[in-house]
């Protein structure tokens, strides 16, 4: 099993975030956010809102398991 790429990590991030329906974070749409800034906003609105545990799971099953699957 390889690591997942930052490109990944950020599609799954702004995947949660759409789940979520959050569009914005402090004024700035995240479809215009690099993929670094997705990672950084998703991790500070998570633990903001008591995500986190969520998000990992979340995440987990994205990446993780569907790299198993292939």
């Amino acid at each position: 099993m390889t690591a997942p790429t930052l490109p990944e990590m950020a599609a799954v991030a702004r995947a949660w975030l759409r789940e979520q329906r959050v569009f914005r974070i402090r004024l700035q749409k995240i479809d215009d956010m690099d993929d670094r800034e997705v990672l950084q906003k998703c991790h500070c609105w998570c633990e903001e809102n008591h995500l986190t545990r969520e998000f990992r799971q979340y995440e987990d099953q994205r990446l993780y398991n569907h790299q198993k699957e292939t």
